[in-house]
């Protein structure tokens, strides 16, 4: 059993061996740092349970051995009261920046990252959270009012089961490379469950950027996959349901309408 698993069950963390270098990138919970040769310092905002950061080492263990192209994970420390996640460390820019800059252009890129999903979701996702767990944790946190939360557990429950590894926020900017090899980071929201699921997350996270975009992506999905399309989109009310406990303002009355459509 490697060393940081055996950290992870006995619920402690090292407190940082090294000065984390310069920040090579940050989202809503959490900044990466330069960490040493080969390494970053994945490290959680303050405020953030060491849960997140114990649950990302957990899903990452699971991935290694997929052959999904992912960061490996070594050991889970403690910096200053923020907790931090050491990774091996992944050369390249996200595909967002040359997809933004150049729209007209981005075909390739989605054709890349419909690759890599589908290569997600070919493996088996035993020893991760179910998704429909989770979903039904955020759907109670949304914000929604009674009876529209009910009929949302009636979908859910509804909706099929599945055992695929989802990755559950697989958008442009957390796929680093280029297009001959890229590698998707930021597995904190990774479950186990149906791809259709999955990729309904990706369309609802692009189209808040550009519907053109999302519908280009999941094009370039379905090019690769016989997945019916209905079947996608049957996820998308609990999917914006389960979005609206993310504290993402902007985003309310547009995913307030879509979860209380279904």
């Amino acid at each position: 059993m490697r060393e940081s698993v055996r950290r992870l069950k006995l619920g402690c963390a090292r407190r940082a061996q090294l000065k984390y270098g310069k920040l090579l990138g940050e989202g809503k919970v959490a900044q990466v740092f330069e960490y040493g040769e080969g390494r970053v310092l994945k490290l959680y905002r303050a405020g953030q349970p060491v849960s997140d950061a114990r649950r990302e080492l957990s899903i990452l263990d699971v991935i290694e051995g997929s052959g999904i192209a992912a960061p490996r994970a070594f050991d889970l420390e403690q910096v200053e009261g923020r907790w931090g996640l050491v990774m091996s460390r992944v050369d390249g820019r996200p595909f967002a920046e040359p997809m933004l800059a150049d729209p007209a252009r981005a075909a390739p890129y989605f054709a890349a990252m419909a690759e890599l999903q589908l290569k997600i979701h070919a493996a088996a996702g035993a020893g991760l959270a179910p998704l429909k767990v989770r979903l039904a944790r955020k759907i109670e946190a949304s914000g929604l009012g009674d009876s529209v939360r009910r009929r949302l557990r009636e979908r859910l429950r509804a909706l099929p089961e599945g055992d695929r590894v989802l990755h559950g926020d697989f958008h442009p900017f957390n796929v680093l490379g280029t297009l001959e090899g890229a590698t998707v980071v930021d597995w904190l929201d990774a479950t186990c469950g149906p791809p259709a699921a999955d990729l309904c997350r990706s369309w609802l996270l692009l189209q808040t950027v550009s519907a053109d975009l999302a519908e280009s992506y999941v094009s370039a999905y379905f090019a690769l996959s016989p997945i019916p399309r209905d079947s996608v989109f049957a996820w998308l009310p609990v999917r914006a349901a389960a979005r609206l406990a993310e504290n993402v303002p902007d985003e309310v009355y547009a995913l307030m309408a879509m979860a209380e459509a279904g």
